[in-house]
């Protein structure tokens, strides 16, 4: 009978194995379609904004959101790749920016719906 170490072993060996057939999609193909969504998104938030639809509002917030977190994955990756490692200077700065960025959008958005409530 096989003990769990071992199943473990075996499943962890197969996972790196489909994982090394897995084709890579350079970091700079990655960033350049990255950079293409967000500006999609922020088109839409605009407009969603505009037309004051709170429920895509947040929706495509949320996306930007989550397109912000992987394109601070990508920097670290970039940073991994031309240094070998990823440092935790690297790491708190990115993530640092990462809030700060997620915080000033919200908070641009709840401006915006905020002076479009008492102007009109």
């Amino acid at each position: 009978m096989v003990d769990f170490e071992e199943q473990w072993s075996i499943a962890l060996k197969k996972g790196k194995q489909q994982a090394g057939k897995q084709t890579q999609v350079p970091l700079a193909v990655q960033k350049k379609q990255l950079q293409e969504e967000m500006e999609y998104y922020k088109d839409k938030l605009r407009q969603n904004l505009k037309d004051r639809q709170i429920s895509e509002i947040k929706k495509n917030l949320n996306t930007l959101v989550e397109l912000r977190g992987k394109q601070m994955k990508i920097r670290l990756q970039e940073v991994e790749q031309k240094f070998g490692t990823i440092s935790t200077e690297h790491l708190k700065y990115y993530s640092k920016k990462y809030i700060e960025d997620c915080s000033a959008l919200a908070a641009k958005v709840e401006t915006f719906l905020k002076n479009k409530k008492y102007a009109g």
